[in-house]
């Protein structure tokens, strides 16, 4: 699927277990986008492409790797399970402006679930009940990505 960005959303396969993808950054001296995914043996593989507000790399793709155990991929699980991820909508936006635009990805039982939000955090803010749990799963997966 793609996101419209620069970098393509992040599409699992079968031995994924989840996935993750800062498509647009707000505002800032970081402007770097990345998408990650999480293997069932603990992989996490992250695609970073960096940009700031002084360079543009375009052609520039660092590839980063780290390792969770089998305790953080069943709390992934269980968060996502208390979010009830699987009954959100596909896509959020809130009415702010230059807000990060990001996507959740998961895989459920064989079947692929997409979250993409437009402001997450102002979503929160604007009362939308459905991201406190979008934010609280995208920050668990902020925690295990080796470029935050």
């Amino acid at each position: 699927m793609e996101s419209g960005f620069p970098q393509p959303d992040v599409d699992l396969t079968a031995e994924m277990i989840a996935g993750a993808a800062l498509l647009a950054p707000s505002f800032g001296e970081d402007l770097s986008t990345w998408r990650m995914t999480i293997a069932r043996d603990g992989t996490v593989h992250q695609e970073l492409h960096p940009t700031s507000t002084s360079e543009f790399h375009e052609s520039v793709c660092i590839h980063l790797r780290t390792s969770v155990d089998q305790k953080t991929l069943t709390l992934i699980q269980s968060v996502a399970d208390e979010v009830n991820f699987s009954s959100l909508k596909s896509t959020y936006e809130c009415s702010w402006t230059s807000q990060d635009h990001t996507s959740i990805t998961l895989n459920f039982g064989g079947q692929t679930k997409r979250v993409t939000a437009y402001g997450p955090y102002a979503l929160v803010d604007e009362s939308e009940a459905d991201m406190v749990g979008y934010v609280r799963l995208w920050e668990l997966m902020l925690e295990v990505s080796p470029y935050r």
